[in-house]
């Protein structure tokens, strides 16, 4: 619980104290790495490429490398709503296309799964270039952090809850007999429960050291 609501309080100071500037150096920053990201993921198909110059799909996949890797090197460079639309549409479109035409689709899904996932991504920072988007931000970091709050608080009144039902009332054992009951839930006994007077009422508990019992 602790540690949520740290966690929480944590980002609702973020949201308080955050710029516009700041957030915009985020988004950009994360945007470069998308863009090192792609092009990254073009290197297999252009070297593929290379390779098989004078296949039809060595083609396709060098053509695809290479347009991958010039909106890459864009995205780093030259950050704007209508690029980051196109980059994005360009890594969704582009492997399913593949994955539909190109025969060896077997040994190319993960790889365009990769780049499909990558596509997404891109696409979901679009709304960050918008000049509502720090607002929107910080809106979000308030509505994750009194989450957050509220989620560990939650837990440790379930939490509670089971402590104090786990506690059920311990069974009346036979006369002469005794009763073993595990609190832990550990799945060994921990307090036995004993009536040495044969009247059918506990009288006397005992509790089991079983780090004393191991020693032994």
């Amino acid at each position: 619980m602790i540690i949520g609501v740290v966690i929480g309080a944590l980002l609702l100071v973020l949201a308080s104290v955050l710029t516009e500037s700041a957030a915009g150096a985020v988004v950009h920053w994360v945007l470069v790495v998308f863009g090192i990201l792609i092009i990254a993921c073009q290197i297999p198909g252009l070297l593929a490429g290379i390779a098989h110059i004078n296949e039809r799909s060595a083609l396709a996949d060098l053509g695809g490398a290479l347009l991958g890797i010039m909106l890459g090197i864009l995205l780093i460079f030259f950050q704007n709503a209508v690029l980051v639309a196109v980059v994005g549409v360009f890594l969704i479109v582009l492997p399913i296309l593949r994955l539909i035409f190109l025969p060896d689709r077997k040994q190319r899904l993960i790889p365009e799964l990769i780049r499909i996932v990558l596509g997404v991504l891109v696409l979901l920072f679009l709304p960050a270039l918008t000049s509502a988007a720090f607002r929107v931000f910080r809106i979000v970091l308030s509505a994750a952090g009194w989450a957050t709050i509220g989620l560990s608080v939650v837990l440790f009144i379930v939490a509670l809850v089971k402590i104090a039902l786990g506690r059920e009332e311990v069974p009346a054992p036979k006369k002469g007999g005794n009763v073993y009951v595990d609190y832990t839930g550990d799945g060994r006994v921990d307090t036995i429960y004993m009536d040495t007077t044969g009247d059918g009422i506990p009288d006397t508990e005992y509790k089991v050291d079983h780090d004393k019992n191991n020693k032994k």
